[in-house]
């Protein structure tokens, strides 16, 4: 069974912390993509992708936006 979950993090993490992160947990990153990776473990395999405030904005509509914003307490930049 596929599941998708969201973290949303005021922190700003760059493409390489991010591709060191995965790595340091036996990843792999996608050649010339390093803001896309995977971390396997058993017959488990989580898939993770680096996304922009923008990429967000673009898939979803202002009133998820806001409703995440309410939920978590923080506020859109």
């Amino acid at each position: 069974m596929s599941l998708s979950a969201m973290i949303i993090s005021s922190e700003k993490l760059n493409t390489e912390d991010f591709k060191e992160i995965i790595l340091a947990h036996g990843g792999f990153v996608s050649s010339g993509k390093p803001f896309r990776g995977s971390v396997s473990e058993g017959n488990s395999e989580i898939w993770l992708a680096l996304h922009s405030k923008d990429i967000l904005e673009e898939f979803y509509d202002a009133e998820d936006l806001q409703g995440w914003q309410d939920v978590l307490g923080g506020s859109r930049r």
